[in-house]
């Protein structure tokens, strides 16, 4: 297994693991207080081009690409 820094969340990247080898960190933004980065193992099921982002709490949709769309450039 690769030898990863204890707090993760603290480093704001996320580690890309094949069979417990580390292959590639890349940088993740932060959320706002009160929502809180989960903890969980998780997979990618599925890869959406060009998604939509929708406020959570305004339900205001984002659907160009670029630096207004925090899901950034796909």
């Amino acid at each position: 297994m690769a030898s990863l820094p204890q707090d993760l969340r603290g480093r704001r990247r996320v580690f890309l693991l094949d069979k417990g080898e580390l292959r590639s960190a890349f940088p993740v933004a932060i959320g706002m207080p009160g929502w809180k980065t989960p903890t969980e193992r998780f997979e990618v099921l599925q890869k959406i081009p060009n998604p939509v982002w929708v406020h959570p709490v305004s339900g205001e949709r984002v659907e160009e690409q670029g630096p207004e769309n925090p899901l950034g450039f796909h």
